[in-house]
C-alpha cells in the first residue's frame, strides 16, 4: 500500500475538500483505493501500491479536473511502499512530506526522497539569526542590517543551498 494526501492550495472551504475528495477517487479508481478520508482541510486516500510515473499521471489528471472547477492548484505528497499495518508510518510521512511545499514549485507530488535533501540541508551545521533580521528591520538600523544580511549570504554560498531552499 502507499498513502496519498492532498492539499489545496491557499484557502479552502469544505466543499473544495470533498470535491477534491470525490475527484481523486474517481480518478484513481475505486479498485486502487482502499479507504479515503478528509483530514485537518486534506484528502487521505489510501490506495494499492502504484508506481510514480503512473501516480504522477493520475495526480496530474486531477490537478487537471480540480483547476478546471475551482481555479486552485494541489500538491500531493505519497509515502513509500509499505504493508496495511504500517498506516500510522505512512500517515506521519506524508504529514511530513507536505511541510515542505513551500519549497517546490506548484502542483507537484512530494515524496519522502524529496524532502530527504532539505533535512540534509537542514542538519548541514549553517544556523542563522532570523529573528536579529526581523529586528534590525523593525529598527530601521540600514548599516547593522547590511552586515547581517551580508552575513547571512556569505553563510549560504559555502553550504551550497538549493535557490528555492535559500529563498
Amino acid at each position: 500500500f502507499k498513502m496519498a494526501l492532498f492539499k489545496i492550495e491557499g484557502s479552502c472551504d469544505f466543499i473544495d475538500t470533498f470535491a477534491l475528495k470525490n475527484i481523486a477517487e474517481e480518478i484513481f479508481g475505486g479498485e486502487r483505493v482502499t479507504l479515503s478520508a478528509i483530514v485537518e482541510g486534506n484528502v487521505l486516500l489510501l490506495i494499492q501500491a502504484t508506481e510514480l510515473d503512473q501516480l504522477n499521471t493520475l495526480f496530474e489528471s486531477i490537478r487537471e479536473h480540480y483547476f478546471t472547477y475551482f481555479n486552485k492548484d494541489i500538491f500531493m505528497a505519497v509515502s513509500s511502499e509499505t504493508l496495511f499495518e504500517n498506516i500510522p508510518v505512512m500517515y506521519r510521512e506524508v504529514r511530513e512530506c507536505l511541510k515542505y511545499v513551500f519549497y517546490l514549485e506548484e502542483g507537484t507530488i512530494v515524496t519522502k526522497d524529496d524532502i530527504s535533501t532539505f533535512k540534509e540541508t537542514e542538519n548541514s551545521g549553517f544556523v542563522f539569526d532570523y529573528d536579529k533580521i526581523a529586528d534590525l528591520v523593525k529598527s530601521g538600523n540600514i548599516d547593522s542590517l547590511e552586515t547581517e544580511l551580508n552575513k547571512f549570504f556569505q553563510g549560504i554560498n559555502p553550504a551550497s543551498f538549493d535557490i528555492d531552499l535559500a529563498k
